[in-house]
């Protein structure tokens, strides 16, 4: 019978093991998934800062202020926020799956 408890036992120790894993596991994706939705949030403002900062350097330009070369970067710096944008957006989803 000692052989038996002991059996037992061990498999509560393992089950209380595996319990504790998966409460781990769980925690640390539940915290990834914050990261990055907070990232995407930060992201989707630069994105719009950008889209600003675009449109203003279109009327400088139209204006004369401004040469054509910095509309471009601007234009640039919109286009790097959308795949930013849109690569946290994958990776956010990929996360709420797991």
């Amino acid at each position: 019978n000692k052989v038996g408890a002991l059996n037992s036992e061990m498999a509560n120790i393992e089950t209380k093991k595996t319990e504790c894993a998966l409460i781990s596991e769980l925690a640390e994706r539940y915290y990834q998934v914050q990261l990055a939705q907070k990232a995407l949030e930060v992201r989707q403002q630069s994105l719009e800062t950008a889209e600003h900062h675009y449109e203003n350097a279109q009327k400088f330009e139209k204006n004369g202020m401004i040469a054509s070369i910095e509309v471009m970067q601007a234009k640039k710096a919109v286009t790097d926020a959308k795949r930013e944008v849109w690569r946290l957006k994958k990776i956010c989803n990929w996360l709420a799956r797991l």
